[in-house]
């Protein structure tokens, strides 16, 4: 492979993407390519990749042995991983000795050390939020089960911690309770991408008239040797991390350019950012698709729905209503037996701006129509993508998420720009007695019982015609308000919990 090949990038941004999705505490991850007598050294961070200059070994060996001293003598620190993590402490009796802690100060001043027992998730993307959980406990308590989430958020988004903190003391039910919310510190800094990660490094954007919108990265023009580093590039989007259905992230490269024309050189806003934030609820459960019965599924979504509704009262708009945002908990009394998590894209409604109106927010799958077609975000698409979660599960799933399928057809939806899926979700969904032999052919056995429900609440969502947000675009007058809505949806869960059909195992 040559220096300049694309696939020797790619392959590097590869092996990058393993580390960072195997090692749960990295923070980025360092390599370096050595084609021939070129070497060059990347880092690969939460907004992408970034390339050193080329280093020519023969003619700078001085400079190649730096490097390899460099990667040696590294700190765990600075070769990517959480320093507020700690390692085991050893001198600690019991079970809680031999695993990885961390210590927080709470808003009422009181300082707990957090025990971290298992992972639970870990997005294997490069560039995004890339989401890592897992459950843990209060030290010597271990009965006080928490959940830590560690995402890499846009800095200009408000913070999901924030959020939480105001529905738990608004007494909101049925959502993930607060513990404890931080931006995590790193050599006494705030652990972002851009001061923190790369250190200042900036990011140049050369062009001329031979090729615009080439990249490059390292210093600014006028420390820059005549020499010019790459960067990958990846395409991601808000949408593609909120289930655990969507791809792994895509890894571009751009080519560089060799040009006898001077290159101009440009200086991008520097608004693009992510900020490493960690979030600590009291709350923990499983996916709602991995429900012990129908009857537990349809308790949950029930459940969910007055979390929604609840959360909705007390003046925050949920946003991200998809398959592993809605947990049900089977196994303790001390969490919510059902409860929505994930606030990360969740606004004050009274509060929220002009530009987040017409953002399009969610998890594709389970978009509401509406916002497909650019309506502003309501309460009626948090409803109506309620509907598309439980219908997914119908086609995907066997008992306890078990005898899991895929299915092309429908696996696409992840995929698919907003105007086929907005036709394909048409399809499903307009005609009342297509949408009954569909159900009848698509959903897997375990829930045909369901299908007489799922068709009602498909009735339910249909009379909603003309508030601003719409949910199933029908000719149909205005029926049902906002929160007669939310009641219709619960009493055909309801009817469903009691059907001998529904319960019979």
């Amino acid at each position: 492979m040559a220096d300049e090949d694309q696939e020797t990038r790619l392959a590097l941004a590869r092996n990058a993407q393993d580390m960072l999705a195997a090692q749960s505490t990295r923070r980025f991850a360092l390599g370096f390519t050595l084609c021939g007598s070129l070497m060059r050294v990347w880092l690969f961070d939460r907004l992408g990749g970034v390339a050193s200059e080329q280093i020519n070994i023969n003619t700078e060996p001085l400079q190649f042995i730096k490097v390899i001293l460099g990667f040696l003598w590294m700190s765990e620190e600075d070769l990517g991983f959480d320093s507020s993590i700690k390692r085991p402490d050893l001198t600690v009796e019991g079970a809680d000795g031999k695993k990885r802690y961390i210590d927080v100060e709470r808003p009422d001043g009181s300082k707990k050390c957090i025990v971290l027992d298992q992972g639970i998730l870990r997005s294997p993307c490069i560039v995004g939020r890339a989401t890592t959980c897992w459950k843990a406990h209060v030290k010597d308590d271990p009965e006080k089960i928490l959940v830590v989430k560690d995402s890499w958020q846009e800095v200009k988004r408000d913070e999901e911690g924030d959020m939480l903190l105001l529905a738990t003391r608004k007494g909101v039910v049925n959502v993930a309770r607060h513990y404890h919310h931080e931006t995590v510190q790193v050599r006494g800094m705030n652990d972002d991408i851009r001061a923190c990660v790369r250190r200042g490094l900036v990011k140049v954007i050369v062009s001329n008239s031979a090729q615009n919108n080439s990249q490059s990265f390292g210093r600014p023009p006028s420390e820059r040797p005549r020499k010019r580093g790459t960067s990958t590039n990846p395409n991601t989007s808000a949408e593609e991390e909120g289930s655990g259905l969507p791809p792994r992230k895509r890894i571009c490269s751009s080519p560089s350019t060799d040009s006898a024309t001077k290159p101009r050189f440009e200086l991008p806003p520097e608004s693009r950012n992510r900020v490493h934030r960690r979030v600590i609820v009291q709350d923990y459960g499983k996916a709602i698709y991995k429900a012990s019965s129908r009857q537990a599924l349809l308790a949950c979504l029930e459940g969910c729905i007055k979390g929604h509704q609840s959360l909705y009262e007390a003046g925050i708009l949920h946003r991200d209503i998809s398959i592993n945002n809605l947990m049900i908990n089977e196994e303790t009394k001390q969490s919510w037996p059902h409860f929505l998590i994930d606030l990360d894209h969740a606004i004050e409604i009274d509060r929220h701006d002009a530009s987040t109106e017409r953002t399009k927010t969610g998890t594709r799958a389970f978009m509401a129509i509406g916002l497909l077609q650019g309506e502003e975000h309501s309460f009626l698409h948090d409803l109506e993508s309620f509907f598309w979660v439980l219908l997914w599960i119908c086609i995907h799933y066997g008992k306890s998420g078990k005898d899991s399928r895929t299915s092309p057809r429908f696996d696409k939806w992840n995929y698919l720009n907003d105007l086929d899926l907005l036709v394909h979700k048409q399809r499903v969904i307009f005609s009342h007695n297509d949408f009954i032999e569909f159900a009848k052919r698509e959903f897997m056995p375990y829930y045909k019982p369901l299908i007489p429900y799922v068709v009602q609440l498909r009735g339910v969502l249909a009379y909603i015609a003309e508030l601003p947000g719409q949910v199933f675009k029908t000719s149909t007058p205005l029926k049902k308000t906002g929160p007669e809505l939310y009641s219709q949806m619960i009493n055909v869960l309801r009817k469903a919990q009691e059907d001998p059909e529904v319960l019979a195992e």
